[in-house]
């Protein structure tokens, strides 16, 4: 704190010049202590407290009161000030440095449900239609599996749409000699020869087809 104050009135005098002219004569290298009275009490800025360090400072950074206009006497009288007194430290504040932080409470995410997807399903196939149905039908095929037995009824109604477009079509399990085949077949014709003609149409394409009556 004193070194600090030193250097802020020297650079207050110092200033407008680039070398500070330092007059004195024949001082030494310690502050001149003023003549104290014989009676009375003794003042509280004698010399006694400085140390050898700050009396070096100070005589180093000693001017007179014509080179500068400023009253050395005065700084001097506070420098005594502030090395016969202890300054005060301020304490901090307990709370200066603490601080507050806000918690925030998370609260855990409610699961919210959602409907199950239906699962996807194959496109039905024909059903296997009982083997009772009654009146005319044509075959035109036995195959080991359903599907191909599905996709050759499908060809066929491509091959003869005028033919099979009002009767149903469906398979049917049959076991041979321990194997197991499905029968193409149409059913619901009118008659006969409507179950004829369509099996004409369908020899056309070069399709097998037979006529049948259940």
């Amino acid at each position: 704190q004193m070194v600090k104050l030193i250097n802020s009135y020297l650079r207050k005098a110092s200033r407008g010049e680039d070398h500070m002219v330092v007059a004195r004569k024949n001082v030494s290298n310690s502050f001149a202590v003023a003549e104290l009275p014989k009676k009375g009490p003794e003042p509280v800025f004698r010399m006694a407290a400085l140390d050898p360090t700050t009396q070096r400072i100070a005589a180093a950074h000693t001017v007179s009161a014509d080179a500068t206009g400023f009253n050395v006497a005065a700084i001097e009288k506070r420098l005594r000030q502030l090395a016969s007194h202890d300054l005060p430290v301020p304490s901090p504040s307990p709370s200066a440095g603490t601080d507050s932080v806000a918690t925030a409470t998370v609260r855990p995410m409610t699961p919210v449900a959602f409907a199950a997807e239906p699962e996807e399903r194959p496109a039905p196939a024909v059903e296997a239609i009982a083997r009772n149905q009654s009146g005319w039908q044509i075959q035109i095929a036995a195959v080991p599996s359903k599907e191909a037995a599905i996709d050759l009824l499908d060809k066929a109604r491509d091959m003869a749409p005028r033919a099979l477009s009002k009767v149903r079509d469906y398979t049917e399990i049959v076991e041979k000699n321990d194997v197991t085949l499905y029968r193409a077949r149409f059913t619901g014709f009118a008659s006969k020869s409507a179950a004829w003609d369509a099996c004409g149409e369908l020899k056309k394409k070069k399709l097998a087809c037979l006529a049948i009556y259940n």
